[in-house]
Parts: C-alpha cells; sequence; structure tokens
C-alpha cells in the first residue's frame, strides 16, 4: 500500500490540523526506523527547575526526525561542570 507525503494529505484536507498519521514518513520511515534518539530540552515548572519526582525529557531521532519523551527522575548529585576542568591541579 502506498501512503501520502504529509504534503499530499495536507493539500488533500479541509482541515487546518492535519496530522501526520497515516503518511509515508509514518507508516515507512519512522515505523521501521532503527532509532538514535538524543535529547533536547527538558519540561520545566513554572519557567524554574525540572520537576524532580517526573520530568520529562524530550528525545529527537537524528535518524527519522521523530520526537517523544522520557520521564525521568532526580538522581540526587552533581555531574560536573566545564570550569573544573580550568582547576588548577
Amino acid at each position: 500500500m502506498s501512503y501520502p507525503t504529509f504534503y499530499e494529505k495536507k493539500e488533500k484536507s479541509e482541515s487546518a490540523c492535519v496530522d501526520r498519521q497515516n503518511t509515508k514518513w509514518a507508516r515507512e520511515i519512522a515505523y521501521n526506523c532503527d532509532h538514535f534518539w538524543q535529547p533536547v530540552t527538558i519540561e520545566s515548572v513554572n519557567g524554574m527547575q525540572p520537576d524532580l519526582n517526573n520530568a520529562r525529557s524530550y528525545c529527537v531521532c537524528m535518524k527519522c526526525c521523530s520526537h517523544t519523551y522520557i520521564e525521568t527522575g532526580w538522581i540526587g548529585y552533581y555531574i560536573g561542570s566545564p570550569d573544573l576542568l580550568e582547576e588548577p591541579d
């Protein structure tokens, strides 16, 4: 079965809000992708810090350009800063 591209689906639709379901990208590209997820941002609470119990970390697949999120929890320790690399020995 041949699926329309997103633009073809958008041209045929009378709705202003068209999704990517049942398009060539969704059914043939993203569905079959061996995803390579990279984190891009973390959701914050009221523009402040992330939720310490259930923060959403958004990720993008660098192969098929899909996105999703994972829920994360605060681990409780500081990993480091590039400033620490400048400290004298």
